[in-house]
């Protein structure tokens, strides 16, 4: 089965390109306007790859990146492009979890080469994300979720505390609801 990519850019003639050529070369595409179509495509099935623009009415690129990483829910290589990103939208963007960055007008070479490596790095990658769906439905983390909705309803903030990996951050992401930016003190501290 050919790989799944998902083109995510409010230019309808970048779409139409992009999805023709990666066609051509054998990839199964679909588009999305924007980010709202986005999130329905990835909801149903997400995709293997995605192709995502940065400046997009609805929501950009960058947001939607730093919301996905944040639920745990980005669970393929996204490249980021751009007809005006800088150097700095760059390395923001490969630090929160893009594989690569392509600027705009995109290269033929650079696009396939691109896109060619992203799915390598899917394959070989491992789940870094811990969440706790991983961990079934015994009697014990049905209990243990019930007791997290009840800390989740009281307003006062909860700081969890624990290594990056560790079980502090699956109960953490499952608190946090979705759309709220992930803070990472240890990665905050660290800068």
């Amino acid at each position: 089965m050919p790989a799944s990519i998902l083109v995510v850019d409010d230019e309808e003639g970048i779409r139409t390109s992009l999805r023709s050529i990666l066609e051509d070369e054998g990839y199964q595409v679909s588009v999305a306007a924007g980010g709202a179509e986005a999130l329905k495509a990835c909801g149903t099935d997400p995709p293997d790859l995605m192709m995502l623009d940065i400046w997009m009415p609805d929501t950009d690129g960058i947001t939607l990146l730093k919301e996905w990483a944040a639920a745990g829910e980005l669970s393929m290589p996204v490249v980021m492009m751009s007809g005006h990103g800088t150097i700095e939208t760059a390395v923001e963007a490969t630090r929160i979890g893009a594989q690569d960055f392509l600027e705009k007008p995109i290269a033929l070479q650079k696009l396939l080469a691109t896109v060619k490596k992203s799915l390598r790095a899917r394959e070989s990658q491992t789940p870094a994300i811990l969440s706790l769906t991983n961990f079934g439905r015994t009697t014990v983390l049905t209990e243990f979720k019930k007791r997290l909705a009840q800390l989740s309803s009281s307003p006062a903030p909860l700081m969890m505390r624990g290594e990056r990996g560790s079980l502090p951050e699956p109960f953490a992401r499952y608190l946090q609801a979705p759309g709220l930016v992930w803070l990472d003190a240890g990665e905050a501290l660290a800068d």
